[in-house]
């Protein structure tokens, strides 16, 4: 006999007529069917779909009932997320946060197997959910692994499912699961900075005594940043440090040094450049001459581990320091007289250290941040293209920057 297949192509509803009389590809009525969209050869014919049955799976965490305020499905692969919570905030006019004694948890129930199989993605009341209402999930959308929600309530917020079910990250910070990343506000730095105070008043001397002398260096210059200040029209840089006494002592260029007035446990800083002539050293790898006639500029970008990437840091400075410092000396004026060419205008650094600012410890970016590189970002001042100039993993970072957050690239 042959088989009568009626695969309802037109996906039409049509009661306007007798149902003896409904065209082929239309129906006249439907409970409990699916259309199928799928590329075999059931596409276009209407299914039956099971109805909704009992799942067995506590509704009750302790005495406290869980208020399911949002959910999504994904028939593909048989699961169902909910979010649930059992506060209620109290008040009408602000957001009141959920407190420490609040249950808040995002929940993925599996429907493949035999036993329905109920998962923890995220939890904690850090997630500030409540079942006002006002603040039900209706946004929720999931895109592949990716799941995008909003409550009306928080910032618009996204988790990684099977980063949550294989080994959450997302377990204590607003940042881990906001769609918002942390974006790198801060530029590249290109000096050395030491803060200390003074330890006792100075007065009409080059030597300072300080808390401490760590990490300062022969050459770096003294910055005081209240009054009174560092005579302006010098400049106080570190000749000699004993580290016995915790002493530094001054000079100033090429004018006699006038002396220097500081009180004591007063903030100072010492600076020196990172941006340096490398040429003398016969170990240095670099190219001497590359950046002579470049006024380059440098940046940096994060890649999280959903192969997001945040925004562009700002841009440093030109790195740029001329030859003999600037100054016209030997005859440089009669010269650049005659042609008109500065010749020793030419940049003389080759050789700079980039000193990045981490949100948090090297070796906390991974488990806190969910960072899987940073590119440094390189730009020539003639050019609009920004190039990556190198990649550094993660993992790279962690070993290079274990307790600082200050990642330094040459």
């Amino acid at each position: 006999m042959a088989k009568l297949r009626n695969t309802f192509l037109k996906s039409k509803m049509n009661k306007d007529v007798d149902s003896r009389l409904v065209p082929s590809g239309e129906y006249r009525d439907a409970l409990n069917i699916t259309v199928g969209k799928s590329e075999s050869s059931s596409i276009g014919t209407a299914q039956n779909v099971l109805g909704n049955s009992s799942t067995g799976l506590p509704v009750y965490k302790g005495l406290d009932i869980l208020e399911c305020i949002g959910y999504i499905k994904d028939d593909s692969r048989n699961i169902v997320v909910l979010f649930q919570t059992n506060y209620e905030d109290p008040s009408e006019t602000q957001i009141t946060p959920a407190p420490g004694s609040s249950i808040c948890k995002i929940t993925l129930i599996d429907f493949s197997g035999s036993t329905p199989v109920e998962s923890t993605l995220v939890e904690g009341e850090w997630l500030n959910l409540a079942y006002n209402n006002k603040y039900s999930i209706t946004g929720v959308n999931l895109v592949e692994d990716l799941l995008f929600w909003t409550d009306d309530r928080n910032q618009p917020r996204k988790i990684n499912i099977n980063t949550a079910l294989s080994n959450s990250n997302y377990y204590k910070y607003e940042h881990q699961i906001s769609v918002a990343k942390y974006a790198p506000i801060e530029p590249i730095q290109l000096f050395n900075k030491v803060e200390t105070r003074t330890n006792g008043a100075v007065s009409s001397s080059n030597t300072v005594v300080l808390d401490s002398v760590d990490g300062i260096e022969i050459g770096m210059f003294i910055v005081s940043n209240a009054s009174p200040l560092i005579d302006g029209s010098q400049y106080a840089q570190v000749v000699a440090i004993d580290n016995a006494t915790n002493t530094v002592t001054l000079a100033s260029g090429e004018n006699p040094f006038p002396g220097i007035s500081l009180n004591d446990n007063q903030s100072v800083v010492f600076l020196s450049s990172t941006m340096t002539d490398k040429s003398s050293d016969p170990t240095w790898p670099g190219d001497p001459d590359y950046l002579e006639g470049r006024y380059v500029r440098f940046s940096y970008r994060i890649r999280y581990d959903d192969n997001e990437y945040s925004t562009f840091a700002p841009f440093t400075q030109i790195c740029f320091i001329p030859k003999q410092k600037g100054y016209l000396i030997n005859g440089d004026e009669k010269s650049a007289f005659r042609s008109t060419i500065l010749d020793w205008f030419e940049n003389n650094v080759n050789n700079i250290e980039l000193l990045i600012s981490l949100p948090t410890t090297g070796n906390n970016i991974i488990s806190d941040y969910s960072i899987s590189e940073i590119d440094i970002l390189y730009k020539e001042s003639e050019s609009i293209v920004v190039s990556v100039l190198e990649t550094i993993k993660a993992s790279e970072i962690q070993d290079k920057t274990t307790d600082t957050n200050i990642f330094s690239y040459s």
